[in-house]
């Protein structure tokens, strides 16, 4: 079967993020084990989100800002793009070598006039039910082809009344629907859908000879970092995001070198001394290699799970916290709740705390029993669901 697959790819142009491109990977590189050949529908990024095009007020906003930017200086998008062109990750290398896309990157007027051929269309994961637009539900297309939904994400509990009006109109052409986060069952069923299934992101698909193999087939061309603390932070605007004294203390204290990957911002918080920018596969290499991993990222949580390193996670506070359900159904499951740090917690966290609750051991044998459990579970439901006409 030929599956087109819809993600955040406009997301990805704008922000390198490794989860994004390593959740696709892993979901085609299990659809292929299946027997099935897919790709990637690349977007364009005016499609990615809430606004084709932008309305009146951001077209105003941005007005201002292009006035005032003689007085303002470069703004934070435009910082870090300047940051990411001069620090390349070779995402695209990545993705013409390891990820099938389409030739040509589509907007939804082009995708709804003449769609890529496919036997079947998948979206899935990260947050591409954030919003409600006719290209993250599918609305493209032969209306005959099956559609699934694979660990959709959302901030479920902040979804409004509006998007429960809209995504109820369009749901009823999926022939199957899975949430990646618990919280998206009872929205799943407000909006019509009764049975809808909770599953694993595309990551914990793989196993991590699946990973390393990749890496090793890659190759290392940057020295990655080994036997120290390894960080992997997103979002910071501040270094009091995220237990940053904490972190430098017990590294001085104990001898830990620190190594940190900064994306969509931390590379303008987090000193330049401390930064690493790899490759998708350096990446990949850094988890396995380090010692142990502090991140409040959530494939970086799962990627630590995968190569079985002692890690903790910084919760998020304030308006996103409705984002870490993703974080306690990925590890609840697995017996790994103790790994999450509320806001609360880490603002307090001392060199002493950390370095305790980093020694609290983590019984990997129980780990991987309920993981295989959880992914025979989802690989079930894409058997089924592709089986469908």
């Amino acid at each position: 079967m030929k599956i087109g697959i819809v993600s955040l790819y406009g997301w990805l142009k704008v922000w390198d993020n490794y989860g994004t491109l390593l959740q696709n990977y892993a979901l085609q590189a299990h659809l292929a084990r299946m027997g099935h050949t897919s790709y990637w529908i690349r977007t364009r990024t005016s499609d990615a989100g809430r606004h084709p095009r932008p309305n009146i007020a951001v077209r105003v906003r941005s007005g201002i800002r292009g006035a005032l930017r003689p007085l303002l200086g470069p703004s934070l998008s435009e910082r870090i793009a300047d940051f990411n062109a001069q620090h390349p990750r070779a995402f695209g290398d990545f993705m013409r070598r390891f990820v099938p896309c389409t030739e040509r990157e589509y907007s939804i007027e082009e995708l709804m006039e003449q769609p890529p051929e496919a036997d079947a269309l998948l979206v899935g994961s990260d947050q591409v039910w954030r919003d409600v637009t006719p290209l993250n539900f599918l609305a493209f297309g032969d209306q005959r082809l099956p559609r699934i939904a694979y660990a959709v994400s959302a901030p479920w509990p902040d979804l409004d009344d509006s998007w429960i009006a809209r995504a109820s109109r369009e749901v009823p052409r999926f022939k199957a629907v899975s949430v990646r986060e618990t919280e998206g069952i009872d929205v799943c069923r407000r909006i019509g859908i009764p049975d809808a299934e909770h599953v694993i992101d595309p990551t914990l698909l793989l196993e991590r000879s699946d990973y390393m193999a990749l890496a090793e087939a890659d190759g290392v061309s940057k020295k990655v970092p080994a036997d120290g603390l390894l960080a992997y932070f997103v979002n910071v605007r501040d270094l009091a995001q995220v237990p940053w004294n904490a972190m430098t203390h017990f590294s001085s204290t104990r001898g830990f070198p620190i190594s940190v990957i900064p994306l969509q911002g931390a590379e303008l918080t987090i000193p330049k001394e401390y930064h690493f920018v790899p490759t998708p596969t350096e990446w990949i290499r850094s988890f396995e290699s380090a010692q142990m991993i502090v991140t409040n990222s959530y494939h970086g949580a799962l990627f630590a799970v995968i190569m079985r390193k002692p890690f903790l996670v910084c919760l998020q506070g304030g308006e996103t916290a409705a984002e870490n359900c993703r974080f306690t159904s990925a590890l609840s499951p697995l017996g790994l709740s103790n790994r999450l740090l509320p806001q609360s917690t880490w603002t307090r966290l001392s060199a002493t705390d950390l370095g305790k609750r980093m020694a609290t051991p983590i019984d990997w044998d129980s780990v991987k029993e309920q993981l295989a459990i959880v992914r025979d579970n989802s690989e079930t439901f894409l058997s089924n669901a592709l089986s469908m006409r």
